[in-house]
């Protein structure tokens, strides 16, 4: 496998700039220092010099004494082993102190140096130049030259006329200059700066293969909620292969100014860790709700805080182990979280925070623009009914108006003896009412937008329960404290699990109990919302309940079912004539409910809190709604 395989790429010298090129660097650097140059390539991935780099010319700028003993191929394999072997020696000096220099003595008693060549901090190959006498001498030289043919070197035969030879080259041997070390450094550089710049622009471009390959499977339109889970998931299957993480997951809000966050797709998660009830909470992991600015996001601090506050529900501490969160935004209004990690190796996060954010604002537009215009649709659908709705209301009405009109012309017709203006007055006084209640309920249908929603309306998704309640109340939290009231979410919603649900519709269930649990209850009191999910008969007809709890007005066991019906509010309410109500929203909570097989109740039970309103009572409406309902197919 080549190392541009594996992203974020940690290369090898060779990898980077071919041999030919680097053997032309390599000779360049060795003329202006006049001393042989050797490189020794460097494989992080396995902790091995893979290739040894030797300049273009035949021993270039060797010294005699060396060009003498590597003439033979015993005597060149045994520099080369000498060589590899200080060249681990140095690379372990260097992961220890982190100093790239080093000194040595080669095995014939030769002052060395070594070096180490990073690209972006990475060892990528080490520099050997030396071939210096020391300043202690040659004595060491010369007994290492006496010593070849026989232990340790029995594998470098010399006659004795070489060994006068390379005794007589000994002697010629520079001294090591004081300047070495800061010669040596200054070629080093300059061949890390030449790496860095072509493996930067390398880098750039496979990095922007990757992301037009992601942009072009991100224009694939979609129907529907599952359609859409569908093809994030195989963005995410692609993210997590480039970028070799154990898993990818995107939560995103289903609608606007979403706080609680769904899981919308995952790669590399097992199921249970989805069914666990996990969601993000962007209001509590501290993100702002407007004026957000990603750049402000890559710290340490900030990503301790998103797996501490921001991940939500069971088995959360699997995705506490996520490398990072990137959150993105669509205008404000839609928000959404990349998690990505582990990584399969380590990564310098701060150096690939731009590459990441790009990465997670592709898969961040495809997916909260689809999640806008499947909410857009459903809106639209919403409106179709409503207009369906009010247009059966006018004919209904037109009809008995036209009626009672056509009555009172015949009898205006009719001759003055026979004319009965008690009759004539009733027939235009019944006309006159229809057409007043016709106006009042063409209003409260359009200012309530309210539509009948029967079992085939609904459009099932696989959602989770808590992601909904949760957003639904996080978005009457500001409403509730200036009403001078409380909404508590009790712990118990985080744990609401999975449900076929039609999401937009159910939301509209929970937000009008929660307004009216704000109108009605009285001041300086607390509205709790809590959950509890029956499994007694099995997990197929398990059955969640979300319960709306506060202080308010009675509400007499006589009407406890009549307030669900159209038009009818409770008599303890009517007279509150500063309270807005139409009498359709419970009407509507009923309808939708029900049409999901479940059912929706209340009941009013007496206090011991006494307000400036009166004696408080405590109000619960409970919804119960099934998690797998029957007689619908998931779409």
């Amino acid at each position: 496998m080549s190392g541009w395989d594996r992203w974020p790429y940690n290369l090898s010298l060779t990898e980077v700039i071919d041999g030919e090129s680097l053997a032309v660097l390599e000779a360049g650097c060795g003329e202006r220092l006049q001393r042989a140059l050797t490189i020794l390539n460097y494989d992080e991935s396995t902790g091995d010099f893979t290739d040894r780099v030797d300049s273009i010319g035949n021993r270039h700028l060797y010294e005699k004494f060396c060009l003498r003993l590597r003439s033979s191929e015993a005597g060149d394999n045994a520099c080369k082993r000498w060589d590899k072997d200080q060249a681990v020696i140095s690379m372990d000096a260097f992961k220890r102190t982190g100093d790239p220099f080093r000194k040595i003595h080669c095995h014939m008693g030769l002052v060395d140096m070594t070096y180490i060549i990073q690209i972006h901090n990475h060892p990528a190959a080490l520099l050997f130049l030396g071939q210096y006498a020391p300043v202690e001498g040659r004595t060491g030289i010369l007994d290492a030259v006496n010593g070849l043919g026989k232990a340790p070197y029995p594998a470098i035969p010399v006659t004795d006329l070489q060994k006068q030879e390379l005794q007589r080259f000994a002697e010629d041997l520079p001294n090591l200059p004081g300047d070495a070390r800061q010669k040596l450094e200054r070629e080093a550089g300059f061949i890390q700066r030449l790496a860095e710049a072509a493996f930067d622009l390398k880098k750039q471009q496979q990095q922007q293969v990757f992301l037009d390959e992601l942009r072009k499977n991100s224009i694939k339109t979609i129907s529907d909620h599952a359609s859409l889970q569908n093809h994030v998931e195989i963005l995410l299957k692609m993210i997590c292969k480039f970028l070799d993480c154990k898993y990818a997951i995107f939560f995103g809000g289903y609608k606007e100014n979403d706080v609680v966050l769904a899981p919308i797709a995952w790669n590399g998660l097992p199921w249970d860790i989805i069914a666990a009830k996990v969601h993000f909470n962007w209001r509590k992991a501290g993100l702002p709700l407007d004026n957000f600015n990603i750049t402000d996001l890559n710290s340490n601090e900030w990503q301790q805080r998103a797996r501490e506050k921001g991940v939500r529900g069971e088995c959360k501490e699997y995705l506490n182990l996520a490398s990072l969160y990137i959150p993105i935004t669509l205008s404000n209004n839609y928000r959404g979280i990349l998690a990505l990690g582990p990584f399969a190796n380590p990564i310098p996060l701060q150096l690939e925070y731009r590459f990441l954010h790009e990465i997670a604002g592709t898969i961040g537009l495809y997916a909260l623009t689809n999640l806008e215009v499947l909410y857009l649709q459903q809106e639209r659908k919403r409106w179709q009914n409503t207009a369906n709705l009010l247009t059966h209301q006018f004919k209904t009405a037109l009809t008995q108006i036209s009626t009672s009109v056509g009555w009172a012309r015949e009898m205006v017709q009719s001759p003055k003896d026979e004319l009965d203006l008690k009759s004539l007055d009733g027939y235009l006084k019944y006309a006159e009412d229809q057409t007043i209640l016709l106006a009042k309920t063409a209003k409260e249908t359009l200012d309530g937008h309210i539509l009948l929603i029967q079992v085939d309306d609904l459009t099932l998704e696989n959602y989770a329960l808590s992601v909904l309640v949760g957003n639904c109340a996080s978005g009457y939290l500001e409403r509730t404290r200036q009403e001078h009231k409380e909404l508590v979410i009790d712990p118990s919603i985080e744990l609401l699990p999975q449900a076929e649900v039609d999401m937009p519709r159910l939301s509209i269930v929970f937000a009008n109990l929660i307004d009216n649990a704000i109108k009605y209850s009285y001041e300086d009191t607390k509205i709790y919302i809590r959950s509890s999910v029956d499994i007694s008969t099995g997990i197929d007809q398990a059955i969640a309940s979300i319960e709306v709890d506060d202080i308010g007005r009675a509400i007499p066991p006589d009407e406890q079912k009549r307030i669900f019906e159209m038009g009818t509010r409770g008599r303890n309410v009517l007279s509150l004539a500063k309270i807005h109500g139409s009498g359709l929203g419970l009407w509507e909570a009923r309808s939708i409910v029900e049409a999901h097989g479940g059912e929706i109740r209340v009941s009013s039970t007496p206090t011991h809190i006494q307000k400036r309103e009166g004696q408080g009572y405590r109000v619960i409406f409970v919804i119960n709604i099934p998690l797998h309902p029957k007689g619908k197919e998931r779409r």
